[in-house]
């Protein structure tokens, strides 16, 4: 069989998504020893362009209320408030000179 239709072949038993490192492993699982720059060259010439499908993620209804709690629905305490500019500095504090 030609390389490029078992290229085109593998790519579409795959559901498109498989890229040229896939279909090149697949081609040696096959018993074709062909180079990947040759597969992505035969690849772009053929258009075939791999899609990778994206996890579906709810942002609304229950599914989302049901997750783990928000960061404003948590009660969050201090401790010890942070108190600015009472840190030691190892440069000693100078006045600015008046003009």
């Amino acid at each position: 069989m030609e390389v490029r239709a078992m290229i085109q072949q593998i790519f579409v038993d795959n559901k498109r998504c498989y890229g040229h490192r896939r279909v090149s492993a697949e081609l040696r699982r096959r018993g074709m020893i062909v180079n990947y720059k040759r597969v992505v060259r035969l690849m772009r010439e053929d258009n075939l362009l791999a899609v990778q499908p994206k996890a579906f993620v709810v942002t609304t209804g229950e599914a989302a209320e049901t997750g783990s709690p928000t960061i404003v629905s948590m009660s969050l305490r201090v401790a010890i408030p942070r108190r600015v500019g009472l840190h030691k500095s190892p440069l000693p504090f100078r006045q600015p000179r008046s003009l």
